[in-house]
């Protein structure tokens, strides 16, 4: 018995061994070993693209296939992100993926390697969820020694990342994740040609630049010398470092005599926010809807390395901006799912008249009614009724579909939407397309010009969170897509409905113009606007506008190098440039002008997905608007074949008026709108605190302005909460309540206004939270 005993112990741990053996062998010889980087050492941010790097070691024979990144779109579809590559035996090979858009309900995902489209190997991939982030900012620093700015912390408001040139953006859709940028002692010639022209487009499209020069300014300036504007750097000086101390107000140590060198340098478009004596410590500059910041001495060199309050003078600096950033980031994503309200319109697709219907069928009905019974009848040959009616349906619905003919949809059709900002800080651009499909076959669409495209796809991915951070196997939904990356970029959609859209965004095309050629040659006398615009592009726009102060100047076409005076043009009064579109719409009889309908439709829409930027204006700010179809792309392929491509472009452009000078001006009541937590305010507010500071941004630079009214709106005061109003002091300290009205004079504006001409408010309610009204100024002046 014992013997049995032994024998069965024995067999069992030689089983187990074994076991164990085998599972060591299967973990250290798989086929594949993978190693996946999500964002930024593993950092990213939801609700934005996710750059994603994948290392591949090959330990099987030579692979020539896909590799495969599947993920859910949402809770019932797929989406594969895919790359052809080669990898020899024994060898290592890096791709980079971008996932579009992901949501922290997004757990898990997988990588397939595909050869001769049969699955060799397949591996679940595990998305470190808890590394994500959502409200914050990303911070990214690209330099040579990455510990000499480690002063600069994760902090409540951004999450620092580690940048280099072989983890730098190689795609601008890529550099979308990165929110500020720090580049700091770094040689940027690293970088090649696409990078450097990634970050430009990145900037102008609302990224935040911070630049440390000083003794290292060649390697920092030299490539940006001309995007920054700067005229010359005339070598590097050493002055005292007191301007820190003083910056954060703090005292310098008394031992401490340590030399800041700072770089010389010359521009006439950058301002100076710190200035010691003559000596310029750190200038910025608006560029586009993004913002450089340029400091003269290096970030990481002595004295700032060792300066003990480094962090507070970094975030001090930065605190306002940050706040500012944030608030735009809540509302990106929500502008991004608007994109779909203009793709799904094509309005140079031709469809039947709806007066040739009518008329056909009505036609038809009088004719196989009262006039073939009254023939029939006549003739005695009622009796052929039953043979006559239908063959004169049969005639007709060849009439129907001979008349149609001209609007028949066969093959796909394709759209590309470009929207084009500028004004006196640069420009923007971003470009989106679609493909309208026919039928419920393969989609596979190609730019003619190799353009990156992303699919634009409804990312709701589950309905509650705590049901996917638990699941551990990865269940497949039918692929919706798969976005084939590389040299010729391409997507193909799967089952999707018959006349249905397939959007996508698009890599801008190098045809597109980078500069604005519409001169604006404007004065204000106060609420009118006089002087002229003139087209200087080498084609016409149409359906173009201004607006300014709630009124509509109609310009309609202008042609190319076509001069127009304001004074000769029709206006309509609205209190928000939207409204005039809506209003268009509604005027055209869609039963005759159904493609002019469609046309103004979507230019509503893409003004609407717009209409951040127009919001963000200051009083004294016109916005221009036109719209061409000429092509600045070469269309697409879809399944091999050139399609029919429409396009279309809207051209913005933000100019800033000036008054006429000595003239008089009154801006009226409620014609200058208040900065609510950092952005265009309206006249009331919800507020959860029971204490909370507003301002009104006054237009200083172009009115000597000696007085100002404050009141508070009459028929709202007693509608919401009750709330004690204040005029805040330059110095912080002084408040000036007021009931019902309070009037700044001319001698007392500098108590009130500070240099950047801000008007600062402050209002405290009677309850803890509650909505509340907020007061409308009136401002008298003389134009400068």
């Amino acid at each position: 018995m014992k013997r049995i005993i032994r024998l069965i112990v024995c067999t069992f741990l030689i089983f187990i061994s074994v076991e164990v053996n085998i599972e060591t062998w299967a973990e250290e010889y798989r086929d594949f070993e993978v190693d996946v980087n999500y964002g930024y050492d593993n950092i990213f941010k939801y609700n934005e693209y996710l750059p994603v790097s994948v290392h591949v070691k090959n330990n099987i024979d030579d692979f020539n296939g896909d590799v495969v990144l599947r993920y859910h779109v949402n809770n019932n579809s797929d989406g594969e992100l895919t790359q052809r590559v080669t990898i020899e035996k024994n060898n290592s090979k890096v791709m980079k993926f971008l996932i579009p858009r992901i949501s922290e309900e997004l757990s898990i995902m997988k990588i397939i390697f595909r050869k001769d489209n049969k699955v060799i190997y397949e591996e679940k991939l595990t998305i470190p969820y808890t590394q994500g982030i959502y409200n914050n900012l990303m911070l990214g620093i690209l330099t040579d020694d990455f510990d000499e700015l480690s002063y600069i912390n994760s902090s409540n408001d951004y999450v620092k990342v580690e940048l280099n040139e072989q983890n730098f953006p190689s795609n601008t859709f890529a550099s979308k994740i990165l929110d500020i940028i720090v580049i700091n002692n770094f040689d940027l010639s690293k970088l090649n040609q696409d990078q450097l022209d990634i970050l430009k487009k990145w900037v102008n499209d609302g990224g935040h630049l911070v630049i440390g020069s000083g003794v290292n300014y060649s390697k920092t300036l030299t490539l940006l010398q001309d995007f920054i504007g700067i005229d010359m750097i005339d070598g590097v000086k050493e002055i005292d470092s007191d301007i820190l101390y003083d910056y954060v107000a703090e005292e310098a140590k008394t031992d401490d005599h340590s030399l800041l060198s700072i770089a010389l340098i010359n521009s006439d478009k950058l301002k100076s926010t710190i200035i010691s004596g003559d000596n310029h410590i750190v200038y910025n500059m608006n560029k586009g809807k993004g913002r450089i910041d340029l400091f003269t001495f290096d970030l990481g060199m002595e004295p700032m390395k060792s300066f003990t309050h480094n962090n507070k003078f970094f975030e001090k600096y930065f605190k306002q901006e940050f706040e500012d950033m944030k608030i735009l980031l809540s509302n990106s994503y929500y502008n991004y799912n608007r994109t779909n309200s203009f793709l799904n319109v094509i309005p140079g697709l031709k469809f039947p008249s709806l007066w040739s219907i009518i008329i056909i069928i009505g036609i038809y009905i009088i004719l196989i009614g009262p006039v073939l019974y009254l023939v029939l009848k006549r003739r005695k040959k009622r009796h052929l009724m039953w043979i006559m009616v239908p063959v004169i349906s049969i005639v007709f619905v060849g009439i129907m579909y001979i008349s149609g003919m001209n609007t028949r949809l066969k093959e796909p059709v394709t759209q590309v939407v470009n929207i084009l900002n500028f004004s006196e800080k640069g420009g923007s651009y971003n470009s989106f397309g679609t493909v309208l499909n026919t039928d419920k076959s393969k989609l596979d669409i190609k730019s003619n010009d190799s353009l990156y495209m992303i699919p634009l796809e409804s990312y709701d991915y589950y309905s509650f969170k705590s049901k996917n951070m638990g699941i551990k196997n990865y269940e497949d939904f039918p692929v919706s897509f798969n976005w084939k990356s590389g040299l010729e970029p391409s997507i193909e959609y799967y089952n999707s409905d018959v006349f249905s859209n397939n959007n996508f965004e698009l890599e801008t095309s190098k045809n597109i113009p980078v500069e604005n050629k519409i001169q604006l040659d404007l004065l204000s006398e106060g609420t009118e606007i006089i002087g002229s615009i003139t087209n200087n592009y080498d084609f016409g726009l149409k359906n173009c506008v201004i607006y300014f102060k709630n009124k509509v100047y109609l310009i309609d076409d202008l042609g190319t190098n076509e001069t127009k005076n304001i004074e000769d043009m029709k206006t309509r009064n609205y209190e928000y440039f939207r409204e005039y579109y809506w209003d268009v719409i509604d005027s055209i009889d869609s039963s005759s002008n159904f493609k002019e309908k469609n046309d103004r439709y979507q230019d509503c829409r893409m003004t609407d997905f717009n209409m951040y930027t127009y919001e963000a204006i200051n009083t004294e700010e016109a916005i221009f608007v036109g719209w061409t179809d000429k092509n600045f792309t070469n269309g697409f392929q879809v399944n091999g074949k050139k399609t029919k491509n429409f396009e279309k472009s809207m051209i913005s452009v933000i100019d800033t008026v000036n008054y006429v000078k000595g003239s008089n001006i009154i801006l009226e009541f409620g014609s200058v709108r208040p900065y609510i937590n950092n952005s265009i305010g309206n006249n009331f507010i919800y507020s959860r605190d029971k204490e909370f500071s507003y301002y009104y941004k006054l237009p200083t630079e172009t009115i000597d302005i000696n007085k100002i009214k404050i009141r508070r709106i009459a028929n709202m005061k007693n509608k919401y909460t009750e709330a004690k109003f204040y005029v805040v002091g330059t110095d912080n300290v002084t408040y000036q309540e007021f009931d019902d009205s309070i009037t700044i004079e001319a001698e007392e504006l500098d108590k009130y206004v500070n240099t950047n001409g801000e008007l600062l408010m402050a209002v405290v309610l009677s309850e803890d939270e509650g909505e509340v009204d907020i007061p409308e100024i009136y401002i008298e002046g003389i134009g400068k």
